[in-house]
């Protein structure tokens, strides 16, 4: 054992102190290459958790799966970037103004985003201002010609005077003590001190290289390539998705003049479509309404909107020229131009999906119900299903009430304002499928007969709304349409609920009903106590409630003492029954004299003949009163009796 015990340590020590296998292959080093970059909020930025963000950040990620390397992010906000690259302390550089044509670097294939030129003015100062203004530039970076060619647009010649800068620190003390009223300068960099005032031209920005580096930017133009290939427009969804707010709304002075010619303007908008677009007692109201509210703050203009009933009414009277707007209309330029309509660009995202009736299966062949004078029924109804399965109606609730009442198996309706429809007109037999069938845009259509100008203005506008707002007030009208809903909506929505309440209210019909009866029984109570005790003196009654209740109130000759039973005396009554019991009592007192005598001594044969004649003359009384008794009483009485 003890030997056994030996082997075992000596093998221990054996395997501890072998060296580790090597690896069968070892796995190829992934590159990480290193990224200068200037933080600019919405491009490149390093929050406090040490998290980047940006559409710059985000594009190069995804260039990073497809180049298959890492990048590392060197912050170079304050330092000479170009000089950085250089030196060697980066290797590619993001961000910058320098413009291809430089031979000092090389420059990606493609730009990796687009950002306007800008003329911004220090504060208090304005294109009116009379004296002239003095704006630089970076004149290595931007071109004097174009910026002159652009500034045309806002000022007139001989109202400013442009002034080259070799760098931005120059640039920025200028602006700070007041040499400089203005600059030109790409919205990635904002001047601090200084307000944008109109947008010049695109500006494109590329990656930059080392000139050495040529083999670094072949391989990263080549997963370029690959990767747009898959998403052509990466670098604007990117941007746009890291926008928070709109961009800043900068309108040239004629547009300005425009606006202020213009402060009302004809409009129709969709009926019968809460919450996307509806009237409430001749008022607009809904989500489109909410956006046009924003527009016309932002603007200073008034939409004048009237009311219409149907779509097709809609579209007559806006091609007979009683408008010069249309507030959400499809975004489709040949329907556009059928209606000789201008249009903006998209404000709104709207989707359609399929109601159908519940538990019951769609048909290979189903009859769909459209709105007429519609441009969906055109792109996507009529192209998909043959007419003799089409069936026209008027409004979105006619589709739905054609579908509920069997004279049709689906319709396509806009997803937002599919559920309001169902709850506020009662069609509990439809829902709604979660597939989406079509996806449009909703943009504002102005009339050819307009300026061309408005719709500049207006595409400004849209891009400066902001969109957690738009998303806020298409939250907010769907929360309000939905609670309009009616009663039996409410406890289709709300079964759980409405159960509850039920049973609250039949519990406080049974306490309702346990009470009056309480009630009822201490009533009764309270006149049996009143029939059966004399109020005066509080003693129990021989009386029924009857005759109690019949009883006369006391006289002031009544003035006798309670009998034995606690009766007070009360005046006869001549009723059949009072002489009854007279003669009953006369009976018994000429027995109870009969037997125990009368004081005087009497013959059996006179006691014999006093008796007979005594107790006949009483029964022929009775009888006599009974008889008038009877006649005497009134009809009431003797049915009583």
């Amino acid at each position: 054992m003890k030997r056994l015990f030996l082997v075992l340590i000596a093998l221990l020590c054996l395997l501890a102190a072998a060296p580790p296998p090597e690896a069968a292959a070892d796995e190829p080093a992934v590159p990480t290459y290193r990224v200068g970059y200037i933080s600019v909020p919405g491009f490149l930025t390093k929050d406090a958790d040490g998290h980047y963000r940006g559409s710059g950040y985000e594009y190069l990620e995804q260039l990073a799966i497809y180049a298959g390397c890492r990048f590392e992010y060197i912050d170079l906000s304050h330092t000479n970037t170009s000089m950085e690259l250089l030196a060697g302390n980066v290797d590619l550089l993001i961000g910058s103004t320098i413009q291809p044509g430089d031979p000092r670097f090389l420059f990606s294939e493609h730009s990796i985003g687009r950002t306007p030129l800008q003329l911004s003015l220090t504060s208090g100062v304005s294109p009116e201002t009379p004296s002239s203004l003095r704006i630089g530039y970076i004149s290595d970076v931007y071109s004097r010609d174009a910026i002159d060619h652009q500034l045309a647009r806002f000022l007139p010649p001989g109202r400013y005077a442009l002034l080259p800068y070799a760098d931005y620190q120059a640039l920025d003390q200028d602006i700070e003590n007041g040499t400089l009223q203005g600059i030109a300068n790409d919205s990635l960099h904002p001047q601090t001190g200084t307000q944008p005032y109109g947008n010049l031209y695109l500006f494109s920005h590329y990656i930059l290289y080392r000139p050495d580096e040529t083999a670094l930017k072949d391989h990263l133009d080549d997963a370029t390539n690959d990767m747009l290939t898959v998403t052509p427009f990466l670098p604007y969804l990117l941007a746009k998705r890291q926008e928070q707010k709109g961009a800043p709304l900068i309108l040239t002075p004629d547009e300005r003049a425009w606006l202020a010619a213009h402060s009302h303007i004809r409009a129709f908008a969709s009926p019968n479509q809460p919450p996307y677009a509806y009237f409430e007692n001749g008022e607009h109201k809904g989500v489109t309404q909410d956006i046009l509210s924003r527009i016309e703050h932002d603007l200073g203009i008034t939409f004048d909107i009237t009311e219409t009933s149907t779509n097709e009414e809609l579209f007559r009277r806006l091609d007979d020229g009683e408008a010069d707007v249309m507030c959400d209309f499809f975004f489709d330029y040949n329907w556009a131009h059928e209606h000789h309509m201008m249009l903006t660009n998209p404000y709104l995202t709207v989707t359609y999906v399929l109601v159908h009736r519940r538990n019951e299966d769609i048909p290979s062949s189903p009859v769909i119900a459209a709105p007429r004078s519609r441009n969906f029924t055109r792109q996507y109804v009529e192209r998909y299903y043959p007419e003799k399965d089409i069936r026209y109606c008027d409004t979105d609730e006619d589709c739905l009430r054609a579908v509920s009442e069997g004279q049709a198996d689906i319709a396509a309706v806009k997803s937002i304002i599919t559920q309001a429809l169902i709850y506020r007109n009662g069609f509990f037999r439809l829902e709604a499928d979660n597939t989406v069938v079509y996806t449009q845009g909703t943009s504002i259509a102005v009339s050819e007969r307009i300026d061309p100008i408005f719709v500049r203005i207006l595409n400004k506008e849209i891009a400066h709304l902001d969109p957690t707002a738009i998303q806020s007030a298409i939250n907010e009208e769907t929360r309000a349409t939905t609670e309009q809903t009616s009663l039996v909506s409410y406890l289709y929505r709300h079964p759980i609920e409405s159960l509850g309440i039920l049973v609250l209210i039949f519990l406080a019909l049974l306490v309702g009903v346990l009470l009056v009866l309480r009630i009822r029984r201490n009533h009764l109570a309270e006149i049996s106590r009143i029939a059966y005790t004399e109020p005066v003196t509080g003693l129990n009654s021989c009386r029924t409630p009857s005759t109690a209740l019949r009883a006369p109130a006391l006289t002031a000759a009544s003035t006798s003492p309670p009998s034995a039973c606690g009766r007070w005396p009360t005046t006869v009554r001549h009723t059949p029954e009072a002489s009854s019991q007279r003669a009953s009592s006369t009976r018994s007192t000429a027995r109870r004299q009969h037997s125990h005598g009368s004081g005087s001594q009497r013959s059996p044969a006179t006691a014999r003949a006093s008796t007979r004649s005594g107790s006949s003359r009483p029964a022929s009384r009775l009888k006599r009163r009974r008889s008038r008794s009877r006649k005497a009483l009134p009809s009431s009485h003797s049915a009583t009796s």
